[in-house]
């Protein structure tokens, strides 16, 4: 793994982690009552489960544009 990439992992994780401590210092601060802070922590799931989703389908494009070029070279040289 590169060293930008190593770079940007950290700085969302605690980023995530500063605002996730934000949300439950609000959330304790209230009396039993939750407001849009209780909404944090899936949203977070929710948007790293899409970012996977997203992960694998430029994987699929990028191997399929692959083998693409190689079909193209054995056209040209056959």
């Amino acid at each position: 793994m590169s060293l930008r990439k190593i770079v940007l992992l950290l700085a969302a994780g605690f980023s995530t982690g500063v605002v996730m401590t934000a949300a439950f210092g609000q959330m304790g601060a209230r009396s039993f009552t939750a407001g849009g802070e209780i909404c944090f922590v899936p949203m977070v799931l929710l948007l790293v489960w899409v970012g996977w989703m997203i992960r694998g389908e430029s994987r699929k494009v990028k191997k399929s544009k692959r083998r693409g070029n190689n079909d193209r070279r054995r056209v040209e040289k056959g």
